[in-house]
């Protein structure tokens, strides 16, 4: 995995660059047992990189039916926008979604990281973010991707306060 990240940081191309990213996460989540990553698991039209279907009942209960996630390998950082996106394509799978993720190579803006308290404080959909900085931090340990994300989850809300 780590040298796919690393292609996908070195690649100049935008378009190979966004494919190689979203192959990278894509990836990291078929590392989690009961996560089904197909490009064919979309059930409508999203313009969301990687969806994610929760097959173990234990996981559904936590996760949803689904994940949505948003993929950006950019080096600027992300504004609001990109939260706003990622809020209302997920709304359109329902109450099938609980969890989305944002996964960047890059970090958010002060004005994205308050309007992420925001959507994720009015409990319609809970955003999960992983920046580069998360992806390197992952990448350099012994966790496993269900560890990781886990730990993502869990500290998304001391954050981004």
């Amino acid at each position: 995995m780590r040298s796919l990240y690393e292609q996908c940081l070195r690649e100049t191309d935008s378009n190979r660059k966004g494919k190689l990213f979203e192959e990278f996460v894509a990836e990291f989540f078929r590392g989690i047992s009961g996560f089904d990553v197909d490009k064919r698991l979309k059930i409508c039209f999203t313009d969301l990189d990687v969806v994610v279907k929760v097959d173990k009942p234990e996981h559904i209960v936590k996760y949803g039916n689904f994940i949505v996630v948003q993929c950006r390998n950019i080096k600027d950082p992300l504004g609001p926008q990109a939260i706003l996106e990622l809020q209302s394509q997920a709304k359109v799978y329902g109450s099938l979604v609980k969890i989305a993720v944002l996964a960047t190579t890059s970090k958010l803006t002060n004005n994205t990281k308050s309007r992420l308290r925001s959507v994720n404080e009015s409990g319609e959909i809970f955003i999960v973010v992983i920046e580069g900085e998360d992806w390197k931090f992952f990448l350099g340990s012994n966790l496993t991707s269900k560890e990781f994300f886990d730990i993502m989850i869990k500290e998304t809300p001391k954050k981004y306060r």
